[in-house]
C-alpha cells in the first residue's frame, strides 16, 4: 500500500551548544559525545470528558509495548532510547545514549517510536513526518482506533536524574453512525474512508450490520486547520457513495472526537 506522509512542525526551543575540549584544546566534534540518560515517559490522558466518552465507559487511552521505542531530539540530533521497563502500561522508563553534552536547561523533544517503527519519523530540523499506513490500516473498532499512537512532549534536561515526559495525543477520533447505501447487505465487507481532497488520510474496513447501521470508530491525524474539500467515502463491493464534511474544519485539534451520524445513498 502507498504510503501517505503528513508533515508538522515543531517550534523548537534550542540552547547554545556545548563545546568539549580535548586537552590540546581541539573542539570535539558533537555527534561523539554520549550522554548516558533514563527518560520516564508517560501517555497523558485525554481532559476529563474525553477520559469518559467511549461505550460502555472505557477510558481511551494509550499503553506502552514490549518493543517501543522513545525518539529524542536535541540540538537538532535525533536519538533513539529502548524501552527498560513499563510495557502494558501508560508510564515507562526508556535508557540510552542523547548525542551531545546536555546541559540543566537543554531542552528535549520526545516522540513515540511503534514496536513496527512505522507511524512516526522525527527529522533533524526538528519536523515530524508520520506515515499514513497505520491510518489507512484500522478495522473501525475504538481499540483499533486507539493503537494509530502519534504522541509527543518536550521536557528539559534537568540535573539528568529524573527526566520525565508527559506525551500528549496529536490525534483526533471520529466516532461515525454509518447508514449503509440502498443494495448494501448485512454481511458485506465495506470501507469507510476519510479523504481531503484525493488523498486518503484514514480508511477503516468492517463488517456491514445486518441492519445495516455501523458505529466505525476512525483515527485521524490532527491538524489545527484542513485545507481542501473533507469527505467521507463508504465502498462496499461496486456501491460507492460519499459524504462531505464541510463542517469540520478546525475541529481536529489534537485529543477531539467528533461524532457524527452519515446516511448514504
Amino acid at each position: 500500500m502507498k504510503k501517505i506522509i503528513f508533515k508538522t512542525m515543531l517550534l523548537l526551543l534550542t540552547a547554545g551548544m556545548s563545546v568539549a575540549c580535548s586537552s590540546d584544546n581541539d573542539p570535539v566534534d558533537p555527534d561523539e559525545v554520549q550522554t548516558p540518560v533514563t527518560i520516564t515517559a508517560h501517555y497523558s490522558s485525554f481532559d476529563a470528558t474525553r477520559v469518559a466518552y467511549a461505550d460502555g465507559g472505557a477510558n481511551i487511552n494509550a499503553t506502552w509495548q514490549e518493543n517501543d521505542k522513545l525518539m529524542v531530539l536535541h540540538e537538532n540530533m535525533v536519538n533513539t532510547l529502548t524501552l527498560s521497563s513499563g510495557a502494558a502500561t501508560s508510564t515507562a522508563t526508556f535508557k540510552g545514549t542523547i548525542k551531545g553534552s546536555l546541559k540543566k536547561n537543554s531542552m528535549l523533544i520526545c516522540m513515540v517510536k511503534d514496536q513496527n517503527n512505522t507511524s512516526i519519523t522525527l527529522n533533524d530540523d526538528g519536523s515530524t513526518s508520520y506515515i499514513g499506513s497505520i491510518f489507512l490500516e484500522q478495522d473501525g473498532t475504538l481499540e483499533g482506533a486507539t493503537k494509530c499512537n502519534f504522541y509527543r512532549g518536550s521536557t528539559q534536561y534537568g540535573d539528568g536524574k529524573h527526566i520525565v515526559c508527559n506525551l500528549f495525543p496529536y490525534n483526533s477520533y471520529l466516532k461515525l453512525t454509518v447508514k449503509a447505501p440502498a443494495g448494501v447487505a448485512g454481511g458485506q465487507t465495506a470501507t469507510l474512508t476519510f479523504m481531503i481532497g484525493e488523498v486518503k488520510i484514514s480508511m477503516a474496513t468492517f463488517t456491514v450490520a445486518s441492519n445495516g447501521i455501523n458505529t466505525v470508530y476512525m483515527a485521524i491525524p490532527a491538524m489545527q486547520s484542513i485545507g481542501g474539500q473533507q469527505r467521507v467515502v463508504y465502498e462496499s463491493g461496486g456501491t460507492v457513495a460519499t459524504e462531505t464534511l464541510s463542517d469540520m474544519a478546525g475541529d481536529a485539534n489534537p485529543g477531539n472526537i467528533l461524532s457524527k451520524t452519515l446516511t448514504f445513498g
